[in-house]
């Protein structure tokens, strides 16, 4: 593992790395031996994962001298790295051991773009990516990883250069599937952004506070960082600890030390701290009196104050703002009327603004047929705002769903269109999406009744009951999802019993439940349901006869079929998974006798008391926009 980390300007051979590491201990191995070393070793052995790492890296990477022009993800990348590893005679064995990974992320770009993201630059400065990275392996497979590090620089390398003397402002879109992975993509890229020197970091989430307050504990989590967000405080400091982000709501996941940690001092070796503005239950506030926190010359942080932000004597020393902010018309005229107000130049700030769901608020919407050229809705305005203001800004949106953005005139200069780039990201290959789902292909009505060939069939339970017509059919199909519901959670617990390892991946269990966006009828549909949640008699004999039927012919049933992957096991039978009922029932109801938290505007609801962080939620949750 030793030998493969420090391989960071590419594959050297690794017999002679190897021969270097033993000579103290007196060892000796000979080239023969080394591909068994990796190859007959423990999956999970430290060092046959950073191989499978560190190949998958070099298989993704590009422009870089040891390549040889060669390109990324093809069969002669694969033969250059093994060559320059020494494996040639293993190259057979490798190639099974871990095929080369097929990465179908598509770059479309300005022909002008000029290229300065080079190796050079990233082998220049790379501390938060280098432990961001590390997040990313304790979760991710090693070419996921590197597909996530390819990406990346990809996007960092179509922005401008932060140390440029000409200012630009680069647009760009990056388009990911439903729940694939863009959080992950978008915080690789600020953690790459940071190193490479942008300084100002503005991440604009969708329109509620739920959204932002969650995109704020990743990345305050898995890049921000224990120190950063301590903020000098002593953590023997009882009183001013208590009142630190994630301590005062007693945050499980900081309790268990899973907050990303750099260590004490880590800002001596010449790595810019991050500045929180704002926090995990604080959106964007006016700083007032507070200004410094956004003025880097207030601060006395330059190096060399007759010079320019941006001039490489002063960018690199520079401490980093970050804001995560709602797209909230009143939110975002805080920031605007700060950045008018600051002593520094903002136009010397290299500044990266993130927009996460960019279809939603941010496109101009209004019709300038009838409202006029220079109209334009409130979050595009302020949005123009903050690029007219911030003349280094780069502004790069994330979207599922990117019709309404590349449909927006070019011609408008002040708008969102992007013209420099736009990648298109692959999915994982874990990735579950519509395709898995649903049946694209066109099947015979043999075929539809197949699980084993039909996603639908296999998946997919429609709910036809008419609420009008036939009220007993909506009940008896809700009931059916109920049991499904409680089911299901038995076999996750089932399956972290025999399975230690996958009780993590179970820590919530929900059941949502999306029919209207009127609060009235969340509240009816909520009754309903805790109706027939009594009705159902959990843990009595009648219930458990039909979870058992179901198990039987559903789903078993499926899984018989799809015959599941190794690793995720499934029960061969309802008795190994009926003692874990009880506990689903416990866990649902915990805190009282509700099963049911409605998630919507009201604030009488409950859901404001259902934090994920701190607690399990294994809840049935009903709602509209906010769920």
């Amino acid at each position: 593992e030793q030998a493969l980390s420090g391989m960071i300007s590419g594959p050297k051979p690794l017999h002679t790395i190897l021969s270097a590491f033993l000579i103290t201990s007196g060892e000796t191995i000979t080239p023969e031996e080394v591909p068994d070393l990796i190859l007959d070793s423990d999956p999970n052995d430290p060092g046959r994962v950073r191989f499978h790492l560190r190949l998958a890296e070099w298989d993704a990477v590009r422009d870089v001298a040891w390549a040889a022009g060669t390109a990324p993800r093809t069969g002669e990348r694969r033969a250059l790295i093994l060559s320059r590893l020494g494996l040639d005679d293993a190259a057979a064995r490798v190639n099974e051991t871990f095929p080369p990974a097929l990465d179908r992320t598509t770059v479309i770009v300005n022909p002008q773009w000029a290229p300065w993201y080079d190796e050079d630059r990233r082998r220049a400065h790379h501390f938060y990516w280098d432990d961001y990275r590390k997040v990313l392996e304790r979760r991710l497979d090693p070419d996921a990883v590197a597909s996530i590090d390819s990406a990346t620089t990809e996007i960092v390398g179509r922005l401008a250069d932060p140390s440029g003397s000409r200012p630009y402002q680069s647009k760009g879109l990056v388009v990911g599937h439903v729940q694939s992975g863009k959080t992950a993509n978008f915080t690789g890229v600020i953690a790459k952004a940071v190193d490479a020197g942008y300084r100002l970091i503005i991440v604009l989430t969708g329109t509620v506070e739920l959204l932002r307050s969650q995109t704020q504990r990743r990345l305050d989590m898995e890049l921000v960082g224990r120190e950063n967000i301590l903020g000098g405080v002593d953590e023997r400091d009882e009183d001013l600890l208590a009142e630190v982000d994630y301590v005062s709501t007693d945050d499980a996941d900081w309790r268990a030390g899973k907050f990303v940690s750099y260590g004490a001092g880590f800002t001596n070796a010449g790595v810019p701290s991050i500045r929180r503005l704002t926090g995990a239950k604080d959106d964007y506030k006016m700083l007032r009196a507070g200004l410094d926190a956004l003025d880097p010359r207030a601060g006395h942080e330059l190096n060399d104050p007759s010079r320019p932000m941006w001039h490489p004597d002063n960018i690199h020393r520079t401490d980093v703002r970050i804001a995560v902010v709602k797209k909230n018309r009143t939110v975002l005229s805080k920031l605007v009327k700060d950045l008018r107000r600051i002593k520094a130049r903002t136009a010397e700030i290299p500044t990266l603004i993130i927009d996460d769901e960019a279809d939603q608020a941010s496109v101009n919407t209004v019709n300038p047929k009838r409202a006029g050229q220079n109209e334009r809705t409130a979050i595009n305005k302020l949005i123009a705002d903050l690029m007219r203001r911030l003349r280094r800004a780069q502004y790069v949106g994330y979207t599922a769903t990117p019709f309404a953005n590349v449909f927006i005139s070019p011609d408008d200069a002040e708008d969102v269109f992007p013209r420099d780039f736009i990648v298109s990201l692959s999915a994982p290959k874990e990735y579950r999406g519509g395709r898995a789902y649903h049946d694209f292909e066109q099947l015979t009505p043999e075929e539809k009744e197949d699980p084993a060939i039909s996603n639908e069939r296999a998946f997919v339970r429609d709910l036809r009951g008419d609420n009008a017509t036939e009220p007993d059919l909506v009940d008896e199909e809700l009931g059916t999802a109920l049991d499904a519901f409680v089911l299901s959670g038995a076999i996750k617990l089932w399956r972290a019993s025999v399975k230690p390892d996958l009780a993590g991946a179970f820590r919530h269990h929900t059941m949502l439940v999306h029919e209207s966006v009127k609060q009235a009828e969340h509240a009816t549909l909520g009754d309903r349901i805790r109706r027939l949640w009594r009705r159902a008699g959990y843990g009595s004999p009648t219930s458990l006869a039909r979870l058992r039927g179901l198990f039987d012919e559903d789903f078993a049933a499926v899984s018989a079929a799809r015959q599941w992957e190794e690793g995720l096991p499934m029960a061969a039978s309802f008795d190994e998974v009926e003692p874990f009922i009880g506990e689903v029932l416990d866990l649902v109801m915990t805190g009282g006798s509700d099963p049911v938290v409605i998630v919507n505007g009201d604030k009488d609801q409950q859901y404001n008391q259902v934090d994920f962080q701190r607690e399990r939620v294994w809840r049935v949750l009903i709602g509209g926009t906010k769920l």
